[in-house]
């Protein structure tokens, strides 16, 4: 749910929040790390299981791509809403711990850290809170690939729309 401040307050025209709610209160939506612990667990909000949990991060943040299934067919997603969490710079991450450069920093070579350091990169990846929500989207070419599956019991990495 997204609520626009400025129905509330002129002074905060062009502001908006993000949330659900829940207990008969408005509340943030869950962030990406309470997701990947099972915040939604059970609540069928999946869009696709994806076996690679870097495709998957790259496109909760990216907030679109594509996504080739076992048949070969492609799904596009693509931005539907965010949790509203402020967004964490994964690149601002990696310089403040010495691992890339400032002049370094790129998609290629923040997907390359994580690819080589898989034991870090789920910790690392978690300290972002925002994620964005996606949404299936008309076949044409994009952005991103993930190898999906259709068996939410063979990958625990999945895009979810709430």
């Amino acid at each position: 749910m997204r609520v626009d401040l400025g129905r509330f307050n002129p002074d905060l025209a062009g502001r908006a929040i993000y949330g659900r709610v829940a207990d008969d209160q408005f509340v943030p939506y869950h962030s990406r790390a309470e997701i990947e612990n099972g915040a939604l667990a059970d609540r069928h909000v999946e869009l696709l299981w994806v076996d690679d949990p870097i495709d998957k991060f790259f496109l909760q943040i990216q907030g679109s791509g594509q996504v080739r299934l076992d048949d070969g067919s492609v799904v596009r997603v693509g931005y539907a809403s965010q949790n509203g969490h402020p967004y964490r710079a994964i690149g601002r991450d990696l310089i403040e711990i010495g691992a890339l450069s400032r002049d370094e920093v790129s998609l290629q070579t923040i997907r390359a850290w994580l690819q080589s350091h898989p034991e870090d990169a789920a910790a690392l990846t978690a300290l972002g809170l925002h994620a964005l929500h996606s949404t299936v989207l008309p076949p044409t070419p994009i952005t991103t690939n993930a190898s999906p599956t259709t068996s939410s019991s063979a990958f625990k990495h999945f895009i979810c729309f709430i």
